[in-house]
C-alpha cells in the first residue's frame, strides 16, 4: 500500500508542477498578447474648432484616435474610410454640421449630398464591398440640412451611432 501512495503522491506532484508551468506559460502568453494592446494606448484626441476642417482631422487620424468637435456650427461634409475612428461632438444641438456650398466628398446621392459618410465607395456591381471599415463611432452631434442623408454608413462592421440628431435632411 505504501508503494501505491508514493506513486499517487508523485503523480500529484507532477500534476502540480504541470499546473504551475501552465500558469506561468499563460501569464507569459498573456503578457505577449497585451503588448500590442498597449501600443494602441497611444491613441490621440484631435480637437477641431468650427473654423477648422473636420476632414483634415479625419485624414490625419490613426486607428484608435478620437476627433473631438468643439461646440459650434461646421459647414462641411465628412467622409470616414479608416478603421476605429471616433467622431465626437460637444452634444446634439451643441455641435451642428450643415452642408457646404461646394462639395468635396464622395458621398452623394440623386437627392443630394450626405453629411457624414462612413465606408469606402464604390461598392462593386455584384454588391460586395471593396474594403470594410471597422469600429467607427459617431456621437454627440447634429447633422442637418443635407439633400441626401444626414449620415450614410455602408460597408462597415461594428459601427456605432450615439446621440446623433439627423434633422431636415433629404432622406
Amino acid at each position: 500500500m505504501a508503494i501505491f501512495e508514493a506513486k499517487q503522491t508523485r503523480g500529484r506532484r507532477a500534476r502540480l508542477r504541470m499546473a504551475v508551468l501552465g500558469c506561468a506559460g499563460a501569464l507569459v502568453g498573456g503578457l505577449a498578447l497585451t503588448a500590442p494592446l498597449s501600443a494602441s494606448a497611444s491613441s490621440e484626441t484631435i480637437t477641431v474648432e468650427p473654423n477648422q476642417s473636420i476632414q483634415a482631422a479625419v485624414n490625419k487620424a490613426d486607428p484608435g484616435d478620437t476627433i473631438r468637435l468643439e461646440e459650434g456650427t461646421y459647414t462641411q461634409q465628412v467622409n470616414i474610410t479608416k478603421d476605429d475612428i471616433t467622431l465626437q461632438g460637444a452634444g446634439a444641438g451643441e455641435t451642428v454640421i450643415n452642408p457646404p456650398t461646394s462639395l468635396t466628398g464622395n458621398c452623394d446621392s440623386a437627392e443630394g449630398p450626405s453629411g457624414i459618410c462612413v465606408g469606402v465607395a464604390p461598392i462593386v456591381e455584384d454588391g460586395t464591398v471593396n474594403k470594410v471599415v471597422e469600429g467607427t463611432t459617431i456621437k454627440d452631434l447634429t447633422v442637418t440640412g443635407f439633400g441626401g442623408s444626414g449620415m450614410f454608413i455602408f460597408g462597415t462592421d461594428q459601427s456605432k451611432v450615439e446621440n446623433v440628431h439627423a434633422t431636415s435632411n433629404g432622406r
